[in-house]
């Protein structure tokens, strides 16, 4: 997770560029997704490469740097824009993305992350509980939100969050696109976003015939529950492990506050997460 704050936590030829840098940290989440932990530059150092010390960033700025990564990007800005209809369907083929819109629809809500209206930009992954629409076509019920501004100040949002599929194509349309200090917004129905598509990773996980494991099931960063199951053996792509805490409301499942996972991204099983004593680099 990439806070922006504090102002200074950034400063970039003498200039505080903490609370201007929400695409830039968003960048940085997903070129580490991307990557599946491989690379992991901070949103100060997408920030710096981009050469802009003057407000915030565009989709247009980050997305060269993130292609530096070897990583395929598809841009969707102004009357280019992503339909929910698109959204779900690159989520669906197993992409994130970097999604632009106001925080002012996040005002009293639990997912609150500032103050006042302020055009944002924010990394999104990890879609769940897929339903049909009535128009026929796949859209999740949640995704995963990491919002950079969501730092616990004040007692807003902190880390990772859940959103449900309605608060970001709400928090799409609210996008302010000629600045803070204006009132039309894109409207419903349209997104300004930038879909990241994950590249071949040099992990590869495997569970030997006749092996009891453990699956872990995640909202956000964070783990709610697991189970035990039995397996006539299998293997797939995985993420570089890396550690998980187990949620606050789980605690009592758990004789660990932490466990190192790692994520399956093929086969049957993908989008599982298991132990990362049987992800190995290959």
């Amino acid at each position: 997770m990439e806070f922006q704050g504090p102002a200074d936590s950034c400063v970039i030829n003498g200039k505080n560029m903490g609370w201007l840098n929400c695409t830039a940290c968003s960048a940085a989440m997903g070129i580490e997704w991307a990557t599946s932990g491989e690379s992991t530059p901070s949103g100060c150092t997408v920030r710096r490469r981009t050469g802009d010390t003057i407000g915030g960033l565009m989709l247009k700025q980050v997305e060269p740097i993130i292609q530096s990564y070897g990583i395929t990007t598809e841009k969707r800005i102004d009357g280019y824009y992503a339909t929910p209809q698109m959204i779900a369907s690159r989520l669906r083929d197993g992409k994130a993305f970097l999604a632009q819109g106001n925080t002012g629809v996040l005002i009293g809500t639990r997912h609150q992350s500032t103050a006042g209206w302020v055009n944002h930009c924010i990394w999104i992954e990890r879609p769940t509980g897929w339903v049909k629409t009535g128009a026929g076509w796949y859209r999740p019920s949640y995704v995963a939100a990491y919002d950079p501004a969501a730092d616990g100040r004040y007692d807003f949002a902190r880390g990772p969050q859940t959103w449900s599929w309605a608060t970001l194509l709400r928090f799409c349309a609210a996008l302010r696109p000629n600045g803070d200090a204006t009132t039309e917004t894109i409207g419903p129905g349209k997104a300004w976003a930038m879909f990241l598509t994950k590249k071949k990773t040099s992990w590869t996980a495997a569970v030997p015939p006749k092996t009891y494991f453990w699956k872990y099931t995640l909202v956000g960063d964070y783990i709610v529950s697991r189970t035990r199951e039995l397996t006539g053996g299998f293997s797939a792509e995985c993420e570089k492990p890396r550690s998980y805490r187990v949620h606050s409301t789980a605690r009592d499942k758990f004789p660990q506050d932490s466990y190192n996972l790692t994520e399956l991204l093929n086969g049957s099983r993908k989008g599982s997460f298991i132990g990362a004593q049987y992800a190995e680099e290959t």
